[in-house]
C-alpha cells in the first residue's frame, strides 16, 4: 500500500506540474478530480498486471491505460501535447 500511495503522489505531481507548466496556471478542481481518478485507476490496473491478474505486454497495458483516460482529461492532455 505504501508503494501504491507513493506512486500515486509521484504520478499526480508529475501530471499536475506538466499541466500547470503548459497552461501557466493552477489546474482547476475539475481537472484535478479527473486526474486523481485516472491516476488511482492506472495504478490499480498496473498492480493487477504486475500480480499477473491482467495479461498483456507493457505496450498493450500502456495503450489500455491511455484508452481508458476520461474524455475530458484526454482533451486537456491533447490540447497541451501531453499525449
Amino acid at each position: 500500500n505504501c508503494l501504491r500511495d507513493h506512486d500515486f503522489q509521484l504520478i499526480l505531481q508529475f501530471y499536475t506540474e506538466k499541466i500547470e507548466q503548459n497552461t501557466q496556471r493552477q489546474i482547476s478542481d475539475r481537472v484535478r478530480f479527473l486526474l486523481e481518478m485516472y491516476c488511482h485507476g492506472s495504478i490499480y490496473m498496473t498492480v493487477q498486471w504486475v500480480l499477473g491478474k491482467l495479461k498483456g505486454t507493457p505496450e498493450e497495458i500502456a495503450r489500455s491505460l491511455v484508452d481508458s483516460m476520461p474524455l475530458k482529461l484526454m482533451e486537456v492532455f491533447k490540447a497541451l501535447n501531453l499525449l
